[in-house]
């Protein structure tokens, strides 16, 4: 903090936006508990996947390599992921490209 003609200034600092706890409490209430049975593991697994990035700072880049992980696993298992990435609000400003 500085001053400035006997006022105290303080320094601004940018918005975060919100955080992964944020976003996912509000997805959560009124969920059934078979739907969060489902996909909090989804998004656990997710969110290690990208830590130490907050969740507004994800890139398609990050969702393709997180997506490439998969090859191993079931077709509905990877659906499953991707409606787990989708719950949370991730994918929707990606839905719409063409890559």
């Amino acid at each position: 903090m500085s001053r400035n003609n006997g006022k105290a200034l303080v320094k601004a600092t940018p918005p975060r936006g919100p955080d992964w706890d944020q976003i996912i409490e509000l997805w959560k209430h009124g969920r059934p508990s078979s739907t969060l049975y489902v996909y909090l593991p989804v998004i656990a697994h997710f969110r290690a996947f990208c830590h130490p990035l907050r969740i507004g700072e994800i890139t398609l880049d990050v969702l393709q390599s997180y997506e490439d992980s998969w090859s191993h696993l079931k077709r509905r298992t990877i659906n499953r992921k991707i409606n787990g990435q989708i719950v949370i609000g991730l994918r929707a400003p990606y839905r719409n490209h063409p890559f």
